[in-house]
């Protein structure tokens, strides 16, 4: 895939080998321009990436707010 065809980007706050955030760091040096969209169950981590101006979606969340999300980051 070519990063030009990169429309957005959802994950995942925790994974392994590399979380949200440091994927978030790599992403924007490449792409700055990309609406990136995180997902998290743990409300703190929410509570400042929010603060940051990040989108953020709290786990469990619908089909409709997850399409709500992806709607508002990529007109942003």
């Amino acid at each position: 895939m070519h990063a030009q065809s990169i429309v957005m980007v959802v994950t995942d706050v925790v994974m392994p080998r590399m979380g949200g955030i440091e994927l978030a760091k790599r992403l924007r040096q490449m792409q700055p321009g990309v609406p990136l969209l995180f997902v998290t169950g743990y409300v703190e981590q929410s509570e400042t990436l929010h603060e940051q101006g990040t989108a953020v979606l709290l786990k469990p969340f619908s089909p409709d707010a997850l399409r709500k999300a992806v709607a508002a980051a990529i007109s942003a």
